[in-house]
């Protein structure tokens, strides 16, 4: 794909995707990452699904806990994470 120097381009997927959401904190807060600290994450993570249409899901929705660390199987077709219930 060729683009203006200096623009994104992007190429549509068919397929859903996992991620954590995260709540902001604002703009001049520091966030909580679980990759540089595992006990420290952030209250409030969801497990969420983003479909090809640009859908989302919330799979797991934590209110005083957390979700880190999703990781999906060989065959697709389970998602493997931590959930942590009480922060």
């Amino acid at each position: 794909m060729s683009g203006l120097p200096g623009t994104a381009t992007f190429a549509s997927v068919n397929y859903d995707i996992i991620y954590v959401n995260q709540p902001r904190a604002g703009d001049h807060a520091h966030i909580k990452w679980a990759g540089v600290n595992p006990a420290n994450l952030a209250v409030n993570s969801d497990l969420m699904l983003l479909h090809p249409d640009g859908s989302e899901e919330v799979l797991i929705d934590t209110e005083h806990g957390a979700i880190t660390d999703p990781f999906i199987s060989f065959d697709g077709q389970w998602v493997y994470y931590s959930h942590f219930y009480d922060l």
